[in-house]
């Protein structure tokens, strides 16, 4: 299959995207099964390809895949004009070494209660229509229905655009994970509660200085909001005090 062949799956919901060019379009999510490991491998390729900087986009395997659409997590893709567009996964390590619950210190009771927002890809003539934004809303609404508690990502400081839609989803940068294609952004957001954002931050960090970042980490501070001007874009930090909504 191409990444522009139609999903067999029935929508789950439907949603309105704009285009850059001003245009609206329908969109309807669908949660995919293991007869479309296909589909989504060639359009995970395919949108890998495309992009400026590929380090963005962490390169999945097959087997990434298939272990997501065999159960152990879920992954919802977008459809347009019977065109599959994005993909979203969300992912449930439960006590595996790659449950970023572990970076965050969190109690080894509280980790199969973990759900990642691990990978997500956009079409490029459907980049800035904040399809990305909206979809990481749907899993994380999934994700509790599931029973899923905690939320968790990891952004690469070469992708704002991921780092903005994580951040307005309500997750906070609460850490820095490093792999192999050097430091991250550790972002987790608890579901039982609501951070409401501060009206001034307490710091400013460009997203490049790592050092930055950890320094305002060290003092007990979390990312919560990122602010675009002239220049690189920079994180805000501030002490976010957790309420019941």
């Amino acid at each position: 299959m191409t990444p522009w062949s139609p999903t067999s799956r029935s929508p789950r919901q439907a949603i309105a995207v704009h285009r850059p060019t001003g245009r609206k379009e329908p969109v309807s999510l669908h949660l995919l099964g293991p007869d479309d490991l296909d589909l989504v491998l060639d359009l995970h390729r395919f949108i890998h390809s495309t992009l400026e900087h590929p380090e963005t986009l962490y390169r999945r395997q097959r087997s990434y895949f298939q272990r997501i659409l065999d159960g152990e997590g879920r992954l919802l893709a977008a459809v347009c004009d019977d065109r599959t567009i994005a993909y979203v996964t969300l992912r449930f390590p439960d006590h595996s070494p790659d449950n970023y619950g572990w970076d965050l210190g969190l109690p080894a009771d509280e980790l199969p209660n973990m759900a990642q927002l691990d990978g997500a890809a956009v079409h490029p003539e459907y980049r800035g229509s904040r399809l990305h934004h909206l979809m990481s809303i749907r899993r994380i609404r999934l994700g509790r229905l599931l029973g899923y508690r905690h939320f968790s990502a990891l952004t690469s400081p070469m992708s704002p655009y991921s780092l903005h839609s994580h951040l307005a989803s309500g997750l906070r940068v609460k850490g820095i994970k490093i792999d192999e294609d050097g430091p991250n952004f550790l972002l987790h957001m608890e579901s039982r509660a609501r951070a409401d954002n501060p009206r001034v931050p307490e710091a400013h960090v460009a997203i490049d200085d790592f050092d930055g970042h950890r320094d305002a980490l060290g003092q007990g501070l979390q990312g919560y909001r990122l602010d675009r001007g002239d220049g690189p874009p920079r994180l805000a930090y501030a002490r976010t005090r957790p309420s019941t909504p």
